[in-house]
Order: C-alpha cells, then structure tokens, then sequence
C-alpha cells in the first residue's frame, strides 16, 4: 500500500494497490473512473478508454522529474493504485481487448 501526500495538509492519505483483474472489475461496475498518471507523451501513445490525463510527474530534467505539485488537491476520493501499472492492465484477461479492424 502506498500514500499520498497533500500539498495543503501534509497529511498522508493511504493508497490501496489491486491486481488488474480487481482494477478491471471496479472498472466495469461503473462506480471507478480510471485516472493515468503518466506523463501526456505516454498517454497520448495509448491509454485506457474514458481515462482522464492527470500527470503525477510535470517533466524530466537532467536533474530528475518534476512532481506534479497540484496532483493530490485534484479532488479524487477511494483512489487505488494500479500494481503493474497500465502495461499490467493491457496484458490482463479481464481487460476488455479492442475488436480487430478490418480492413
């Protein structure tokens, strides 16, 4: 389990983490939306459909990567964390596989 930390209270908010199958499930009872935390260039190069874009990291610099100072006040309540992350989801069996185009 991980945590998050508040910018305005410096309180440590805890993060459950479940498998993709669990991630899948809460996905499709349509109480969970799914929010990706990765940077917009690996986003924009595929990601789950409906998820919203909400970078945890701004931008990599020589010296390292620049947290996203605004990430937590974002309003998100009963967060999980994806183990695996997105990749993880894609290679699960419960993950819905866009159909085949033909063409």
């Amino acid at each position: 389990m991980g945590s998050l930390r508040s910018s305005g209270s410096g309180a440590a908010v805890p993060v459950e983490s479940v498998d993709p199958e669990a991630a899948c499930a809460l996905l499709a009872s349509g109480q969970y939306g799914y929010v990706d935390v990765r940077m917009w260039e690996d986003f924009d190069k595929g990601h789950v459909a409906g998820a919203r874009n909400v970078p945890y990291y701004l931008s990599v610099t020589p010296h390292g990567k620049e947290h996203n100072p605004h990430f937590v006040d974002q309003g998100f309540t009963n967060v999980k964390n994806l183990e695996g992350g997105y990749l993880s989801l894609l290679k699960s069996a419960s993950y819905p596989q866009p159909a085949a185009s033909h063409h």
